[in-house]
């Protein structure tokens, strides 16, 4: 099984039969991400044109400072089977790569994912030296996959990943033998710990606990300062809710032991929620707490 990667500047708007085109990418644009979005978080709505078109966009309209690359990737049979992008930020360095492919078709899909990696990674270091002479370039992923087929990769190379934040989704009509939420808090307190509403004037204590959550994890850089925290954590356009937050309280230390930041995604994300962050202090660690 071979991929031919082909650059979408390359691609003509429109071409002879049994041409790649730009206007058979779009198609097939369309039919991947609802394949992608479906299997990973249960999309049912297809993908119109106008959000097709807004996804090449994003990944090819130039943006000051910003260099940005977009892959097509073609089977042996000439069909589309993925695309990747990557972007470099030459002021601060920083570097975002996404890949969509069918995750059903795991054999495939692992080959674009090792392929389309290498490619990208390539493109990044022939044109690093482009960046500001005090910024260092930091390479960022999003690893959606199943296997995180990404991460490993990158594990294999001689690359350091610095952010790997991944996603996992499952439905909530499955039928399931989990405790309920009244066993999971019953078993907490004899822990020693409970369940508490988040308060909005508990930003500043929480951010305290998120920072001592994530010290010595490859995350921790990306927590920040309170102000820079608490404006990502309360993004309205992410889905803030307060309600969904949910605060760990130790009862015999009297202080925050962890949480759960939860973002409403119902407006957007065809009735999903996205858990950004999600931690326990190094202290209440082993306590068996986690499991619940």
């Amino acid at each position: 099984m071979t991929l031919q990667s082909i650059p979408f500047a390359s691609i003509p708007e429109h071409a002879s039969d049994g041409q790649l085109s730009r206007v058979v990418i779009k198609a097939a644009i369309k039919h991947i991400l609802f394949r992608y979005f479906n299997e990973l978080e249960g999309r049912k709505e297809p993908f119109s044109d106008e959000e097709a078109d807004k996804y090449i966009e994003r990944r090819t309209i130039p943006t000051e400072n910003v260099l940005k690359t977009f892959t097509v990737f073609v089977s042996a049979s000439h069909q589309v089977v993925g695309f990747a992008d990557a972007k470099l930020d030459l002021t601060s360095g920083e570097v975002g790569m996404s890949l969509r492919g069918d995750p059903e078709d795991q054999a495939q899909y692992k080959l674009l994912c090792r392929i389309a990696l290498r490619e990208q990674v390539d493109w990044v270091e022939s044109n690093a030296q482009k960046a500001a002479a005090e910024a260092t370039v930091k390479l960022t992923i999003w690893c959606a996959d199943k296997d995180t087929i990404w991460r490993k990769e990158l594990q294999d190379s001689d690359l350091s990943l610095i952010y790997e934040p991944c996603h996992m989704s499952r439905s909530l009509k499955m039928n399931t033998t989990e405790p309920t939420a009244v066993e999971c808090e019953a078993s907490l307190l004899k822990l020693g710990f409970e369940v508490r509403p988040y308060t909005e004037d508990q930003a500043p204590l929480v951010h305290v606990s998120c920072v001592a959550g994530f010290a010595g994890q490859r995350d921790a850089e990306h927590i920040g300062q309170y102000e820079q925290w608490v404006q990502m954590a309360t993004s309205a356009e992410n889905g803030y809710d307060p309600s969904l937050w949910y605060i760990l309280w130790n009862k015999d230390r009297n202080m925050i032991a962890g949480a759960v930041v939860l973002w409403d995604y119902s407006k957007k994300k065809n009735g999903t929620a996205f858990i950004p962050l999600v931690w326990l202090e190094a202290e209440f660690r082993a306590k068996g707490v986690a499991g619940f």
